[in-house]
C-alpha cells in the first residue's frame, strides 16, 4: 500500500509499505482520500522543537 510520509520539514514523500495485518475484532478499510489537518501544518514547517522523524500524518480518512 502506498502511504505519504513526512521525512523532515517540508519533505513529503509517498512510499510503498506491506499492508497491515489485520485481528479478529479489526478491519481493514480502504482509504480513498485523507486530509491534512491545518493542526498538523505545525508539524510540516517544523514549528514544534524535537520533532522525530518520519511522521505519519492525515487523520481524516474516508474509505471503504
Amino acid at each position: 500500500m502506498r502511504v505519504a510520509v513526512l521525512r523532515g520539514v517540508r519533505n513529503f514523500v509517498v512510499e510503498d509499505i506491506p499492508q497491515p495485518e489485520i485481528g479478529e475484532d479489526e478491519v481493514l478499510i480502504r482509504v480513498k482520500a485523507c486530509e491534512v489537518c491545518t493542526s498538523e501544518l505545525y508539524l510540516w514547517n517544523g514549528k514544534f522543537k524535537g520533532l522525530s522523524f518520519p511522521l505519519y500524518l492525515g487523520h481524516e480518512p474516508s474509505g471503504y
